[in-house]
């Protein structure tokens, strides 16, 4: 017989357009995976260089003199060395002992990847210390690194992936190849009769599979090189194309096409001549027997029972189906369930800061003027350029102050027991509080149970607190203030016996004020002048004391005597409740007593001008903001005194962008394989329908017509797709419930399963499934029992 090439090409040329949809199939998988490994290797190359410029050197040797060095350094192990000072840390010992070695080697080895063991080798021979350079070694992979140990976890990781994408990309070549087989099996079956041997039959089937693999193989290269250099431009990495990203796409996608192809060669080897001849497919002819119904039986009468014996018949095709929707259905409810969590967790840090999340302020008090507060923010340049930021939507500015009540027991006894049982601040109060009963005369304890925050707003940001209003009226009268009686809280005593994850906020009643109740501060700005000049001239020499110690306690005990000689003079201001405020989701526990008025109200108490503020809020657009920005934003605050509220909100968007971002290239990566399975499902589906004519043909010839015929294999469709659908949500829930303990570990969050997640799945499986049974069955031909030919 002569070379089947030629019969090959015809075959895929017959059909170009299924060929052309496998090739594509294949080019994208290749896409996506040379892309990445060659990406990857290119940032690894660059990581490499990069290492090499600042420390070009594989390990450090310690020689105890010159001449020893210089004999070390002329070993035929040692491509280039030179030599200098290094400190070596001694760990042997009970404490690290640091040692300074004038002659130290710095080495660079004959072999890279060989780096430890040629330094052991090396250290060994010349019985000296020896050191690796951590940082190249990690990128060599070498075992004397735990972070290179897990740097080979990651590659041997990311060849199972390969794999796992070599597997999607045969199976779509293994179902296009079996159509084919079946489309011309009696073309096999002629050529097995005029002499062709079964060993010739494989070799049409082998190069089928591998013209269609190596042409999307070759394609795939050629794009994702493109696609990886345009990558390189934008991250600064100089990318190209590497044979070393090959050699694993070509291990993965040649060594599986090879057994996969082996399989796909038993059918035509098994049949005989005649019988491929005929196109038969050693299907029975058997009567249809109306007994043993199950549940399908039961609910669509004998079409359901028939549907679902011919699924007991191919459990093989059928459990493959289910596990392939079921596998995307799951990685779609997962992704979509993180991807809308983290949305949510945006939405839950904007509620639980309010609309201003970014706080950059300090509160004077008596132990600090305003002038100090001022000199520990961030200058003014900074300031304007965190407002003019892209994705900072409002800036105001702050007016706050600690001020004083004269009564720290009456003040106290409106407090809830919510307040101070389930927040933390409540509980530093209520321990205050008993320490106070023990030790009136406790300084630290009176001050801090007098304390509250007294703010001024402007017209405008009163109007928007009606939103918070539960009682009274924002429209403030001279003395007139706002009190907040509600919020959330974060901290309850579950969090002190081993509960380390975020909780939900905890909504709750902060105090017990009701409008038309008064409020009296002690006069604030003769309190602050008062004490600052009672500072000034004491004298702050305190025996038996050091220094440091000495001006703090005095400090306190000054202050103190202003506050006690102030309250008995009965110099204070009283203010009436006019409003009460609930904050809602907003954290308010870890605050005191919270009192808003105007600002000619705060003013006059103060004694401060307009331009003297606490600081500055920023009102930052969540969704749109970067971490870069998020960067460049914390470098403008930062100051060596400054201490802000905006830690714990930036350090949660930081993760939060970053857990979106690996998301989103899993959800493309389930997308892709979500894909990769549809086109296998199609091709195994038609493949199957095929194979089954005779089948079909036989259900004609005993009267069943064509709608319930269609309606018969539509069952074993609904079959398959009900149990996909339940295995799909029920994994994909599991998953998404594993990955949300992970991340409320680390992010504020809650439980939220994507409903649109599992619709989709949902349709999309009904669609994929109905759609590659019924539009096969619509192709074949009207009278199907002329083809009818039974096996003897």
């Amino acid at each position: 017989m002569g070379d089947y090439k030629d019969l090959a090409k015809k075959y895929l040329k017959a059909n170009r357009g299924r060929s052309l949809i496998t090739i594509i199939g294949v080019v994208i998988t290749v896409i996506v995976l040379y892309g990445g490994l060659n990406i990857a290797y290119s940032y690894l190359l660059h990581a490499r260089d990069e290492e090499r410029k600042d420390r070009d050197y594989e390990f450090v040797l310690m020689a105890e003199s010159r001449s020893q060095a210089e004999q070390i350094a002329a070993d035929d192990m040692i491509e280039k060395a030179y030599i200098g000072r290094y400190e070596y840390t001694d760990w042997s010992g009970d404490s690290p002992d640091k040692v300074l070695y004038k002659n130290a080697i710095y080495a660079t080895g004959n072999n890279p990847y060989r780096m430890e063991h040629n330094m052991n080798v090396i250290a060994e021979k010349y019985d000296i210390n020896a050191e690796l350079n951590d940082g190249l070694a990690l990128l060599y992979f070498q075992d004397g690194t735990t972070d290179g140990s897990m740097l080979m976890v990651i590659v041997w990781t990311i060849l199972l992936i390969a794999y796992i994408f070599a597997i999607f990309a045969v199976g779509i070549i293994r179902n296009t190849v079996q159509m084919f087989m079946m489309e011309q099996i009696k073309d096999y079956g002629i050529l097995r009769c005029i002499g062709a041997t079964k060993g010739q039959l494989k070799r049409i089937v082998y190069l089928m599979g591998a013209l269609l693999e190596c042409i999307g193989i070759l394609i795939g290269i050629i794009l994702g090189g493109l696609i990886t250099i345009v990558i390189g431009v934008f991250t600064g990495v100089s990318a190209g194309y590497h044979l070393v990203p090959v050699i694993p796409v070509l291990i993965c996608y040649l060594g599986d096409l090879y057994f996969v192809m082996r399989d796909n060669c038993k059918v035509i080897v098994s049949m005989t001549p005649i019988s491929a001849v005929r196109g038969q497919f050693r299907i029975k002819a058997g009567r249809i027997k109306d007994r043993g119904r199950g549940l399908m039986g039961r609910i669509f009468g004998m079409e359901g029972e028939y549907a679902r014996k011919s699924v007991l018949r191919n459990q093989g095709r059928f459990v493959k189906t289910v596990a392939s929707l079921s596998v995307s259905i799951a990685a779609l409810i997962a992704v979509m369930s993180v991807a809308g969590t983290l949305d949510n967790a945006v939405d839950y840090l904007d509620s639980k800061y309010g609309p201003y999340q970014l706080s950059v302020y300090d509160l004077p008090s008596q132990f600090q003027d305003i002038d100090t507060v001022e000199a520990g923010l961030p200058d003014a340049e900074h300031m304007r350029r965190i407002a003019d930021s892209r994705n900072v939507i409002s800036a105001r500015k702050v007016y706050e102050t600690n001020a004083y009540v004269p009564d720290a027991e009456e003040l106290y006894s409106r407090f809830t027991e919510d307040y101070l049982n389930k927040t933390m601040y409540g509980e530093v109060l209520s321990s205050t509080k008993k320490r106070y009963e023990k030790d009136l005369s406790s300084v630290t304890a009176q001050t801090s149970l007098s304390a509250i925050r007294f703010r001024g707003f402007n017209k405008d940001d009163l109007t928007d607190l009606n939103q918070y209003l539960t009682d009274g009226t924002v429209d403030l009268s001279d003395r007139g203030i706002l009190v907040v009686a509600g919020g959330s809280a974060e901290h309850d005593n579950e969090l002190w016996n081993g509960d380390i994850t975020y909780e939900t906020l905890n909504h709750l009643l902060m105090n017990d004020y009701k409008v038309g109740d008064t409020i009296s501060i002690v006069d604030t700005a003769l309190l602050f002048s008062e004490t600052q000049k009672a500072v000034e001239d004491a004298d702050n020499a305190v025996n038996g004391c050091d220094k440091a110690d000495r001006g703090t306690e005095k400090r306190m005990h000054i202050a103190n005597d202003v506050y006690n000689r102030l309250v008995a003079e009965g110099r204070c201001h009283t203010y009436t409740v006019e409003g009460i405020l609930d904050m809602g989701d907003k954290v308010i526990g870890d605050e005191g007593l919270q009192v808003y008025t105007t600002l000619d109200n705060y003013f006059a108490e103060t004694g401060y001008t307009e331009n003297q503020i606490s600081g500055m809020e920023y009102q930052i657009d969540s969704n749109k903001i970067t971490n870069g920005e998020i960067v460049d934003i914390q470098s403008d605050i930062y100051t060596e005194d400054g201490i802000y509220e905006m830690n714990m909100y930036f350090d949660s968007m930081i993760m939060i962008k970053g857990f979106k971002s690996i998301n989103r290239v899993i959800l493309m990566i389930a997308a892709l394989v979500f894909a990769l399975g549809a086109v296998n499902i199609i091709n195994a589906t038609a493949g199957n329908l095929h194979m089954r004519r005779k089948e079909f043909a036989q259900l004609r010839v005993i009267g069943m017509s064509r709608k319930i015929l269609l309606k018969t294999v539509m069952l074993e469709g609904i079959m398959a797709v009900a149990l996909a659908d339940v295995i799909g949500i029920v994994t994909g829930t599991a998953i998404y419930f594993g990955e949300y303990s992970f991340l409320k570990l680390v992010i504020p969050m809650r439980f939220t399963p994507s409903v649109l997640a599992i619709a989709a799945g949902i349709l999309l499986s009904v669609i994929l499934v109905f759609g590659s049974i019924y539009l096969p069955l619509r192709k074949l031909p009207k009278s199907m029992a002329e083809d009818l030919t039974l096996e003897e």
